[in-house]
């Protein structure tokens, strides 16, 4: 099967298209994003829609925004194409500001060579949807949340009253195709007090740690961070951009099962089911009330999580 038919599968697996729409794909103008980009415009045109193709230089970090005229253009369709190596757009003002008038955002969380070989599974998708919504739905219901992971991690922060996020690939509001999943939530600032081991890696900056880093966190922000010079020196600039940017912004939990690579410290890795990650930055994006330029997640493996007294995941396994 060639990549722009399967890539046209997916989109009708995932709900991502529907008749008479306008659609918007954005990519970083990297070689594999732009060139995918290409052939999801295609795709899409060769199916009767209505589309568009922007492509801008690659962001540094999630929350750097698009510009002016794409984030102009993002609330003119009904639906948007994420394509990106590195950071999305994902955090943004620009894609709060669209999804807010009722534009869809949906993530590519594949490049071309994954698009060639993998073909979806309505079971996978099913599973995926019913995990990720389950923990989305404790999340919502609950009121603190306490992480603890066997390298150390031990934090807790309260939750209650924020909205919760369901991201899968059928979702029609928030979808990926077509792999990534998770259930999230901003914690209550100045609620989070305790320390995140972070032993598998960075949104975005494509390696594994060779060595866990410790983050201390007091009321709410990440105060000190011990660990090999190469992942302080990014972690460490980043958490200090602005005064906002060391907030604990959100627990995000991988709900998918069926990713095709090995982990490589990827972008695609926060989704693994088995995982958890942790941001600092910004999130009034995500239900939080704090704005910053930056949305940094770190990622640990085999999460324990208590929500309330209830045990919903034990060492990356769900409980409920």
């Amino acid at each position: 099967m060639d990549v722009k038919k399967n890539i046209q599968n997916m989109l009708v697996a995932c709900n991502a298209v529907k008749e008479g729409e306008k659609y918007l794909v954005v990519a970083d103008s990297s070689p594999r994003p732009a060139h995918l980009g290409q052939t999801l415009l295609d795709a899409l045109l060769d199916m009767g829609h209505e589309t568009t193709l922007a492509i801008f230089p690659p962001r540094r970090v999630d929350g750097a925004e698009p510009p002016g005229a794409v984030a102009a253009a993002m609330k003119e369709v009904n639906a948007i194409f994420s394509i990106a190596e590195g950071a999305t757009i994902a955090h943004t003002t620009a894609r709060k500001e669209s999804s807010a008038l009722g534009v869809r955002f949906h993530i590519i969380s594949a490049l071309e060579a994954d698009l060639e070989k993998h073909e979806l599974k309505a079971e996978d998708i099913a599973l995926c949807k019913e995990r990720t919504v389950k923990i989305a739905k404790a999340l919502k219901e609950g009121k603190v949340a306490k992480v603890t992971t066997p390298k150390g991690t031990d934090i807790t922060f309260e939750i209650g009253g924020r909205a919760t996020l369901a991201v899968y690939p059928s979702n029609p509001f928030n979808g990926t195709i077509p792999y990534y999943a998770e259930s999230a939530v901003a914690p209550i600032e100045g609620t989070a007090e305790g320390t995140i081991i972070v032993d598998l890696a960075f949104r975005n900056w494509n390696y594994i740690l060779e060595e866990p880093l410790k983050i201390i966190v007091k009321g709410g922000k990440a105060v000190e961070m011990i660990g090999a010079k190469k992942d302080y020196d990014i972690l460490w600039k980043i958490a200090t951009t602005d005064e906002n940017a060391s907030n604990i912004a959100e627990l995000g939990i991988g709900t998918c099962h069926y990713l095709p690579r090995p982990m490589k410290g990827t972008s695609l890795d926060f989704a693994r089911y088995g995982t958890a990650h942790i941001a600092v930055g910004r999130n009034n994006d995500i239900g939080g009330n704090t704005m910053s330029r930056v949305h940094q997640d770190v990622l640990f493996d085999k999460p324990t999580i208590f929500i309330d007294d209830a045990c919903i995941m034990k060492d990356g396994e769900l409980q409920i």
